[in-house]
């Protein structure tokens, strides 16, 4: 049986104003959080690209630094190619002052130079550096190499005895800037202007890289 409503026709057009309020009510709650929920998601869109336009900002000035250092940086890559080809051509950038002030500090004060030459010579590789783990050539290695390339100085000179010729050996071998240290050859000869006994001597070495 269909229920049958009583009440004034007044009360029950109320209650549908209610029911109809209530509903427009949470209808508009829901569009409230729906707009608060946007208004979140753009504000972090907002933060998150101004965060990456800070960071663009800084690659940007780091770049500008980088461009302002740009010629000093090419100017020393140039030098630093130059040095190389030194190195690689002459076999060491050693001064001639440098090495000729450790020369006067080594040569005995008795003694005295009559000679000095300088070249550029090949210099082989240890064995060790040339072979594998079984002492075969390792794969790719022959076409490869590099031959480096040192200065070896020889001396010719004049010594009273052969001790300080030996003294003379002794201290260009203990010296940093020398290495590989002979001994050409040492003899006894007669100093003719003053007709006496002097000791010729010959040595060599290298360069230190």
């Amino acid at each position: 049986m269909k229920p049958i409503d009583f009440l004034p026709k007044r009360i029950r057009h109320q209650r549908l104003i209610v029911r109809r309020l209530r509903r427009q009510g949470a209808a508009l709650v829901l569009v409230v959080a729906a707009l608060a929920l946007l208004n979140w998601g753009n504000e972090r869109r907002i933060a998150n690209a101004q965060a990456e336009l800070a960071v663009r900002q800084a690659d940007l000035a780091q770049l500008a630094q980088d461009l302002e250092i740009l010629p000093e940086l090419n100017a020393q890559l140039a030098d630093g190619q130059i040095k190389r080809r030194i190195s690689a051509e002459l076999g060491s950038r050693l001064h001639i002052n440098a090495l000729l002030a450790e020369l006067g500090r080594r040569l005995p004060a008795n003694a005295c130079l009559t000679g000095l030459e300088c070249r550029t010579i090949e210099v082989a590789r240890p064995a060790a550096e040339r072979l594998g783990s079984r002492g075969r050539l390792r794969r790719g290695d022959e076409p490869q190499v590099e031959v480096p390339k040192r200065v070896r100085i020889t001396l010719t000179g004049l010594a009273p005895a052969a001790v300080d010729v030996a003294t003379f050996l002794g201290d260009l071998g203990s010296s940093p800037l020398f290495t590989n240290v002979e001994m050409g050859y040492s003899k006894t000869v007669i100093l003719p202007d003053v007709n006496r006994e002097a000791t010729s001597f010959q040595v060599s070495f290298l360069v230190a890289e």
